[in-house]
C-alpha cells in the first residue's frame, strides 16, 4: 500500500472510533437507569404482589445489579474527565511549540490522564455488562425456579 492508501484506511477505521464509543457510553446510562429504576419499582412494590416475590427471590442480584449499573454511570463519566484533561494537557503543550517532531508528538500524547480514561473505559464496560447480566439471571432464576 502506498503512504495515501495507509492514510485513507487509517481516516476510515479512525473515524468510527468515536461513534462506537459514544455508543458504549450511551448504553451504559441506559443500563444505569434500567438497573435504578428495577430496583426502585421492586423496593415498592406492594407486599404478596408477584413483583414482591420476586425481589423477595432476588434480593442480592437486584441490589448488585443497581451498584453494577451506578459504577458504570460514574466510570462514564470520570472516563470522560479524564479523556477532557488529556486533550486539554496536548493542547497545551502544542501551543506551547512552534514546531515538533512526529515522535515528540507521539510521547506526548502519552498522558496519565489517558492511562486513567483507558481503565475507566474497561472497568465501566465490565460493571454494565455485570450488571445487565446479573438482571437477566434473576429473570431467569425465578423463570426455572
Amino acid at each position: 500500500m502506498t503512504d495515501a492508501e495507509i492514510q485513507l484506511a487509517y481516516d476510515h477505521e479512525s473515524e468510527k472510533i468515536p461513534v462506537h464509543s459514544g455508543k458504549m457510553s450511551e448504553l451504559c446510562k441506559y443500563i444505569w437507569a434500567g438497573s435504578m429504576a428495577t430496583l426502585f419499582a421492586l423496593l415498592t412494590a406492594a407486599s404478596g404482589t408477584p413483583a414482591a416475590s420476586f425481589f423477595s427471590a432476588n434480593r442480592m442480584l437486584i441490589v448488585i445489579s443497581a451498584v453494577s449499573g451506578s459504577a458504570a454511570f460514574l466510570l462514564d463519566y470520570l472516563q470522560n474527565a479524564a479523556e477532557y484533561q488529556h486533550f486539554n494537557t496536548v493542547v497545551a503543550w502544542i501551543e506551547g511549540r512552534t514546531s515538533f517532531t512526529r515522535q515528540e508528538y507521539n510521547k506526548q500524547t502519552r498522558t496519565a490522564w489517558l492511562s486513567a480514561a483507558n481503565c475507566f473505559f474497561f472497568v465501566k464496560n465490565i460493571c454494565a455488562l455485570a450488571s445487565a447480566a446479573l438482571l437477566g439471571l434473576a429473570v431467569l432464576r425465578s423463570l426455572f425456579v
